[in-house]
């Protein structure tokens, strides 16, 4: 479906390429990952307290150990289950980290080079 527009540049998008805030998405820190079922995942996000302010982080991060990754892609976005609270933590962490430094909690291609 097309139709809803892009935040900054007013373009038309799909849904699913923006965040709650209409943003839109890049392709995350570890690159597009095949979703168990179906689809395509690049940043999940999910809203955590940091700093006082509640705020949504993307949980596809590079702290990530390769089962925490699994268990998103093929366990808790397909099943629309809760993250586990290593994945949650650990991408607190990260988000904290890059706030601190003056970037955003998610990947921007024009800023980040992939590691």
């Amino acid at each position: 479906m097309w139709g809803i527009f892009e935040k900054k540049t007013r373009r038309r998008v799909k849904p699913e390429q923006l965040r709650p805030d209409g943003s839109k998405k890049d392709r995350g820190f570890l690159g597009p990952k095949k979703v168990h079922g179906g689809g395509v995942a690049t940043e999940y996000s999910v809203g955590v307290p940091i700093n006082g302010k509640e705020m949504d982080i993307p949980t596809l991060v590079p702290t990530l150990n390769k089962a925490e990754r699994t268990i998103i892609l093929k366990d808790v976005i397909p099943n629309r289950k809760k993250l586990p609270k290593s994945v949650v933590s650990k991408a607190a962490a990260h988000a904290k980290k890059r706030i601190k430094e003056g970037k955003s909690p998610f990947f921007d291609s024009r800023k980040d080079r992939k590691k």
